[in-house]
């Protein structure tokens, strides 16, 4: 599937889509120049978001465990983008996002996700480079 990048900038009611690229490298050179020559002190962000994301791809369950198991909360959103964002809450419990309407798989993976994070004492907020190692995930 082929993705787009979006060059953005600010949040909330003030977000907004500056440009569109097909490839990182024009995307990033538009927001080097748009920093530059702009008044704005912060760079615009390049977002990678898949063109034509399957539908089957369009639901992401989100689940917030603790560290003992219990599911505290979860919840569906449509996002037709690459979903990357995982974190530990101000609680230091975990959230995770799974491409799926299914709540017992999302729980499921969520809960494999907690059990590689404790094995390899990663867990919470201030073990975030171990828990990337942990899962396996490239992070800059």
């Amino acid at each position: 599937m082929p993705n787009i990048f979006l060059v953005t900038e600010g949040e909330y009611s003030d977000y907004r889509v500056l440009a569109a690229f097909t490839t990182a490298e024009a995307a990033d050179a538009f927001a080097t120049l748009h920093t530059e020559r702009s008044q704005h002190s912060d760079r615009p962000q390049v977002e990678e978001c898949p063109l034509d994301a399957p539908q089957e791809e369009w639901l992401v369950t989100y689940v917030r465990m603790a560290q003992d198991g219990r599911t505290l909360d979860t919840w569906v959103k449509v996002e037709a983008e690459i979903v990357r964002c995982w974190l530990f809450d101000v609680h230091d419990n975990l959230v995770w996002p799974v491409v799926t309407d299914g709540l017992e798989r999302a729980v499921k993976v969520t809960n494999e996700k907690r059990a590689m994070l404790l094995a390899a004492d990663a867990w919470g907020r201030a073990k975030t480079d171990a828990a990337y190692a942990a899962l396996g995930i490239r992070h800059e």
